[in-house]
């Protein structure tokens, strides 16, 4: 309530009760302060119809009409208010204020907002007013821009710098967020919004480890602040299961077909440590066969310092009548502020499980990668060694890299290299935020030793996959996502890949997802279906 005390004294100053019979405006501004909006709108409004040429009046009915949540009238008292004091500050700064603070108004508070930091560039207020509403809107890059110029001339100043380095983290800047963060840190420590920023930002990074020791600062220093609450609920702490359960079923026109239901639950038995469990059930059913697969993972990863995370993980898989086969994986990868994460590894795995990294480029193997049900009852391993690259080089860019050196369990050697890179055309016009369409070119090449029967093992064959992706983004509601791409074969027949999903958020760590594909060529046809739920605890 300073600024309503602020009037009080400025009511007082210019003694504005005219008559001892009508509602005096000193009084208005006391059952303001008291937090009796509706009766000081009254002393108010009665006032300033006696006297409508009170610009303090206005002033007090701007304020009471705010806190009532009468944002129409509100803003027509602004409005008055500014029409008699045209040159007072204080009027339209109210009357940016009240603008912002109505969502039909909302272009009406950024154009005006824009027009003020103009002629007032220090002033911090309307630097995270117009960020706030920038937000809001669905635009992270003005925001930055201007808070960005603002610093440039005041680098102390702790919320512009905190709100940027939000910024930043939702866009994927990580480092970049990092620094913005410790220097608010090191400027104010004992600013709990400051460290539960910072467990934001490291959740968003995958450093949940990380996260749980921030968002444990900011607990100490305020629990009840609204930032620490989210930043709790999305941190994974370490005393917090989580439960995630997929459901999916893909059809091939090969001949096979598979339905699968997996799940996972997931422990932190320290704030650097995962525990992750991840049960499945496969069934596969060809022409006149069929064959029931389940299979137990177990997944371990642990954060590192300087950013490196140290994953393991063993698989049991069972096949009725058939010895369980154990299956596994080492990795270690290492991020540097979510820019760049690059891993290397060995795995042992499944060719019903081929491919791994799964692209447009890549053929439509992803039910039974070639075998028949024999051989998935069988389970024909690989086992291999893989190198991982991925990041964003660029703003509104991404790409990835992955080389893997292998060999079958019958000897045969497999050689695979997975490329692929895009850019965001939208992000060239700052106007659009909320859709993105990336043009994108993906490449997967895959070479055996031998071409044998049992399952898919060319000598050597090479897919090229130009395409674009569209990504309409509501933040914190739903997203949508739609893809078409021909993928294109040297020496053989021009395929396709159409796609789509959308993703609905019921709560904040509550959504449901829908995907579906269809790929393939004149000679194989495969359509998906995934359903998703996501529920953490």
């Amino acid at each position: 309530m300073v600024r309503t005390l602020g009037l009080l004294g400025l009511a007082m100053s210019v003694g504005v009760a005219r008559a001892a019979d009508l509602p005096s405006v000193e009084d208005g501004y006391r059952l303001l302060a008291a937090g009796q909006a509706e009766e000081a709108s009254t002393a108010f409004g009665l006032h300033t119809g006696r006297y409508p040429g009170d610009p303090v009046g206005w002033a007090g009915l701007t304020w009471s009409r705010l806190e009532e949540g009468r944002l129409g009238e509100a803003i027509d008292a602004a409005e008055a208010w500014v029409g008699l004091v045209p040159q007072d500050e204080q009027a339209q700064k109210a009357l940016l204020v009240v603008l912002a603070a109505d969502p039909e108004r909302r272009f009406d508070a950024i154009a005006a907002n824009r027009t003020w930091l103009a002629d007032h560039p220090d002033d911090e207020d309307a630097v995270l007013r117009l960020a706030n509403l920038g937000m809001v809107e669905g635009d992270i890059r003005e925001p930055e821009a201007v808070i960005s110029t603002y610093l440039d001339a005041y680098p102390d100043a702790v919320e512009p710098r905190l709100l940027r380095g939000r910024i930043r983290g939702w866009r994927g800047r990580g480092i970049a967020a990092r620094r913005d963060l410790a220097i608010v840190v090191a400027l104010a420590p004992k600013h709990a919004e400051a460290h539960a920023a910072r467990s934001l930002v490291e959740t968003s990074l995958g450093r949940e480890g990380a996260a749980a020791r921030w968002v444990r600062r900011a607990e100490d220093l305020d629990p009840s602040d609204e930032l620490t609450t989210q930043a709790l609920a999305e941190s994974g702490d370490a005393t917090s299961p989580g439960q995630v359960t997929t459901w999916t079923v893909v059809t091939e026109s090969s001949g096979i077909d598979r339905w699968t239901l997996a799940g996972n639950t997931f422990a932190r038995p320290g704030p650097s440590t995962l525990v992750e469990v991840r049960p499945e059930a496969a069934w596969f059913r060809g022409i006149d066969d069929e064959v029931f697969r389940c299979g137990l993972e177990v997944r371990l990863v642990q954060e590192l310092p300087f950013d490196f995370d140290l994953e393991g993980s063993v698989r049991a898989q069972w096949v009725p009548e058939e010895p369980v086969v154990m299956r596994g994986l080492a990795e270690l990868a290492w991020m540097p502020g979510g820019l760049l994460r690059t891993s290397i590894g060995v795995r042992r795995r499944s060719m019903v499980d081929d491919p791994v990294v799964e692209g447009t480029a890549l053929p439509p193997l992803v039910g039974s990668a070639g075998l028949d049900i024999e051989g998935i009852r069988e389970g024909i391993h690989l086992d291999e060694a893989f190198l991982r690259a991925s990041g964003a080089p660029l703003r509104g860019s991404y790409a990835y890299l992955e080389a893997t050196l292998g060999r079958v369990a019958d000897g045969n050697r497999r050689r695979s290299v997975s490329a692929g890179a895009g850019y965001d055309l939208l992000a060239l016009v700052p106007e659009i935020e909320r859709h993105a369409l990336y043009a994108r070119y993906e490449i997967f090449w895959v070479t055996f030793d031998e071409d044998v029967p049992d399952y898919w093992s060319p000598p050597g064959a090479t897919s090229h996959a130009p395409g674009v992706e569209w990504h309409l983004t509501s933040w914190g509601s739903y997203r949508l996502v739609g893809l078409a791409a021909p993928v294109l074969q040297p020496g053989g027949p021009t395929g396709h890949m159409v796609g789509g999903s959308a993703t609905l958020w019921l709560a904040r760590r509550v959504q449901i997802g829908l995907g579906i594909r269809h790929q393939g060529n004149r000679y194989y046809q495969i359509s998906g279906i995934d359903l998703r739920l996501d529920a953490r605890m």
